[in-house]
């Protein structure tokens, strides 16, 4: 289980830009013309989307517990 939280935590800065990087690369794929049928763009993008979302929750949890501790944030 420790494992799995310092995997978490090595992650922490990446994964914000790992996912919007997921999410606009069929945006930019479609803007240089590449056809990616509908189904798999909208999967793509909801991925990274979400992914994206994730990495801004665990930010705004780091924020609150190092605020709650009475540290300063990173």
């Amino acid at each position: 289980m420790f494992n799995l939280i310092n995997v978490w935590k090595s992650l922490r800065g990446y994964k914000r830009q790992a996912g919007a990087i997921i999410a606009l690369v069929p945006v930019i794929a479609n803007l240089f013309g590449a056809q990616i049928p509908e189904d798999i763009y909208k999967a793509i993008v909801t991925l990274g989307t979400a992914i994206w979302g994730i990495g801004w929750a665990d930010k705004g949890a780091v924020e609150v517990t190092t605020r709650l501790k009475g540290e300063q944030p990173k």
